[in-house]
């Protein structure tokens, strides 16, 4: 019984200290990210966010970015900073998607009359998009992908969600204090009856 509520004990303790590692990870993520965007909403375009992640819903870009996977994006100073073969993310001014967000790959960098300018395509799509991507549509460039968290983030979309990441630590860490004061009450007892057996 002893090692038992030994083992459990620590792998309370461990489960307490991982769901509040977690909940603040995501806490100072969160603080940061909105503190970013609400610059960036008062100040205008050159307050950019530095990091932002885009949720892929489509299988354009299949095999190498799956639905619900999300992608993390550096902020692009210029569109010089972008290369062929670059993965972007940009506001699409194609008829069919018109001031959707897309993230797709560069297939060619050219010169117009209006300036530098980027053709894209989604990696599974047989033909390149209809319109050019020109500086002020880009939003960024892909730094790396977090497989499946868009599943996550979509989970997390509905109340029951919220709830359930609220719920699991907090249980957890209630279950931690209950075996904690189950032990020192055990203790307790034992030392008084320890103590009445000497008297």
């Amino acid at each position: 019984m002893k090692k038992f509520l030994k083992f459990l004990d620590s792998f309370l303790r461990f489960l307490s200290i991982l769901a509040i590692a977690i909940i603040a990870l995501i806490g100072v993520f969160l603080i940061y990210y909105f503190i970013t965007i609400g610059i960036y909403e008062k100040k205008g375009e050159d307050n950019k966010p530095p990091i932002t992640l885009y949720n892929i819903i489509s299988r354009s870009m299949l095999p190498n970015l799956q639905v619900y996977d999300v992608v993390v994006d550096g902020k692009v100073k210029s569109i010089n900073d972008i290369k062929k073969n670059d993965v972007i993310t940009f506001v699409s001014k194609n008829p069919d998607n018109y001031n959707y967000i897309i993230t797709h790959r560069v297939i060619d960098i050219k010169d117009t009359e209006y300036g530098k300018a980027l053709t894209t395509k989604g990696d599974n799509n047989k033909k390149a998009d209809e319109a050019l991507v020109y500086e002020y549509q880009i939003l960024g460039k892909m730094l790396f992908k977090i497989p499946k968290l868009g599943k996550l983030q979509m989970f997390l979309a509905y109340q029951g969600g919220w709830l359930f990441v609220v719920l699991i630590p907090a249980l957890g860490v209630i279950a931690y204090d209950v075996v904690k004061i189950s032990k020192t009450k055990i203790v307790k007892v034992k030392n008084i009856k320890e103590v009445k057996k000497g008297i």
